[in-house]
This record gives structure tokens, sequence and C-alpha cells, in this order.
């Protein structure tokens, strides 16, 4: 068969022992008309593309497993005007996608997809808005301070911190001006500071001076977490009360 003979239906020719031979130059060229001719995405063209009872059984591309991965070669497109062909294009782009692990081949260890189906990738995604939020409940009460008597008194309310930043802190701090970190009645204070903590941890005293006093830190986002908040007052025996309702808000 002429080298670039174009049939659009290559049929198999029996050839003598001596073509054979010599024309084994030829077997790229039937191959590549034969991939043209049936217009399908061959993943290989191998021996399987030649009839077996024909003398040019030789493979022109193949696949093999290698060092952990998988090599593929195609004897195919000795031309330019070969790149231009879309067998040609089909035939080297199922190569890629097989040596990629994309594309099914039994001979290079590519399995095909089980059941069937299709993976489409969907991108899918939203958005978390900026969230700071604390939430108390019913305001406590320390009860009643009895004058001459040593005593703590202790009170505690449940509370409710959610935030998306990356990390976060509760605090408490006194703002006032009159007895910082101090309960008052009118004009007297009493004489020792309120103390808080949250959640069992240790009770500290509100700062004089008005700094915050940290309760309970994350360093991570948080997503309405509880947070027991307790008081205390302590009071002695020689402390000097104000008849009335002492206070801070």
């Amino acid at each position: 068969m002429p080298r670039h003979t174009r049939a659009r239906d290559v049929r198999e020719e029996k050839l003598s022992s001596n073509e054979a031979r010599t024309g084994l130059r030829d077997a790229k060229a039937i191959v590549w008309w034969k991939a043209k001719s049936f217009s399908t995405k061959a993943s290989t063209v191998s021996q399987a593309s030649i009839p077996p009872t024909s003398s040019l059984r030789t493979s022109s591309a193949w696949c093999r497993r290698y060092d952990g991965g998988r090599s593929w070669y195609t004897g195919l497109g000795h031309t330019q005007a070969s790149f231009a062909e879309a067998g040609i294009l089909s035939h080297i782009g199922a190569g890629i996608e097989i040596a990629a692990g994309v594309l099914p081949s039994a001979a290079c260890g590519v399995a095909p997809p089980t059941g069937g189906g299709t993976d489409v990738e969907v991108p899918i995604g939203g958005t978390v808005p900026g969230v700071l939020a604390l939430t108390f409940g019913a305001a406590p009460s320390l009860g009643t301070f009895m004058p001459g008597v040593t005593k703590d008194y202790t009170a505690s309310v449940a509370a409710s911190v959610t935030s998306s930043a990356a990390a976060a802190a509760l605090t408490v701090r006194d703002p006032s001006a009159n007895a910082t970190g101090h309960l008052v009645n009118g004009a007297l204070a009493m004489p020792q500071a309120l103390q808080v903590r949250a959640n069992e941890g240790a009770f500290a005293p509100l700062s004089a001076t008005g700094a915050a006093l940290t309760l309970a830190a994350w360093s991570t986002p948080v997503g309405a977490r509880p947070v027991t908040v307790e008081f205390k007052q302590p009071v002695a025996a020689t402390d000097s009360l104000l008849t009335g309702s002492c206070g801070k808000s």
C-alpha cells in the first residue's frame, strides 16, 4: 500500500513474507488511516488495531507501568500535517489522559470508575459574617449583707458567648469613676472590692483603675458557648455598712 494513501475504509491486505519484511515501514500509515476512518477516540492504538491474521501485527502505540507511574508511547504523527488530523490529536490526547490516570486502561492499570458514574465538580461555598455577641440571663442578687458578720456573699448569672473571630476573650471592668471596682450605696462604697470569676476559675477583684479583668479566652471561633459568671462580695465583721441597696451597673 502506498505510504500516503488516504483510504476511507482501510481493509486488511494479505502480504507475502517478502512484503511483510519490506512493508513494515508502511505499518504506521495503515494504523493511522485505520484510526481516522473509524473516527473514534482510541485510548491506545496497538496490536489490537490490526487483525490477528495480518502480517503487520505490530504496535504503533503502547502503554506500560513504569516506576510507580505510567509510560505511554506512540509512533504516529511523523509529519507536521498529521497534527491537523482530528484522529491523531484525539489519539495523543487519550494517551496523555491514560498516563495521567484519568482514562481507563487495562495495560496501564487504570481501572474504570465503579458504578459507571461520572464525577462532576460543582463549586459550592458560603460566607461567615463577623459576629461578636454576649448575652446574659436575669440579673443576679448577692442577697442581704449582715453588718458585724464576716461572710462571702456570692451570686451567678448564665451567659452565652458567640464569636466568629480567630480568637476572643471575655473580660469585665468597672467604668465608673465613683469608687471604681466597689459596690456603692449612695456616697458610701463597700470597703472591699467586688470579685468575679467565670466557669469556676479563681476569683479576682475588679481593678480600681477600670482596667479589664480577663475571665475566659478562646483561641478559635466559638458558637453560643455557655459561660457561668460568678460574683463574690467579701464582708468583714468590722466593715461599715450603710442601710440601703448597694450596687453597680
